[in-house]
């Protein structure tokens, strides 16, 4: 299937499946009883793909590659200003932006370990990470979890959506607590806003 073909079917799910019912129409408090997610892991060497996976596949993932070695990072799922959704399951293990914290470190949800010292080490000079989920770049409260982890990892633009995006996992209509996903892994398309040290770029 080309990707047009896929866009197409994407955009007729959202206008039939409309996706509000992510996180269970409560997105601030990230309720997705599904939760399904991809992360895609770019290296120098290869490429990484985790379909679905917990925080501390993850973490094991991005620590078993050479330093200096991944040029991308990207998490497609649900999300919102404060929180990305890495996991399955209604547990959702997630990188969230810890509002409790006065520094509004980056934290994954499992464990707490910061993600910026998780990946650190890890990322080529000109690599660039991307949270592909809803609102991910729009700021609320004068932050957003992409625009702080660019502050967290200097040099490294980290780019987000501005609003919502159309992706390929639906909620269904009939049960608006379950989601599908059409294929094998999230895909998904946006606006997006890059951040470079904590600026827009």
């Amino acid at each position: 299937m080309n990707i047009k073909a896929l866009l197409l079917i994407c955009f007729l799910c959202t206008m039939l499946f409309p996706a509000q019912a992510a996180f269970n129409n409560d997105p601030v408090n990230s309720i997705d009883p599904l939760g399904l997610s991809t992360v895609r892991i770019e290296t120098t060497t290869g490429k990484v793909t985790l379909v679905d996976p917990t925080g501390s596949q993850v973490r094991e993932a991005i620590s078993k590659l050479p330093d200096g070695s991944i040029t991308g990072f990207e998490v497609t799922g649900h999300g919102w200003y404060d929180v990305m959704i890495i996991g399955a399951g209604e547990s959702g293990d997630n990188i969230y932006l810890d509002q409790n914290d006065l520094t509004k470190k980056i934290r994954y949800s499992d464990e707490d370990i910061n993600f910026s010292d998780s990946i650190r080490k890890k990322l080529d000079p000109s690599a660039k990470i991307t949270l592909e989920g809803c609102q991910t770049a729009n700021s609320h409260h004068g932050i957003n979890i992409a625009q702080q982890l660019s502050k967290e990892l200097p040099g490294v633009e980290v780019s987000g959506n501005k609003g919502y995006g159309i992706g390929n996992e639906y909620g269904l209509p009939w049960n608006r607590d379950k989601f599908i996903r059409l294929g094998k892994e999230n895909l998904a398309i946006g606006i997006k806003r890059a951040y470079l040290n904590g600026k827009e770029k």
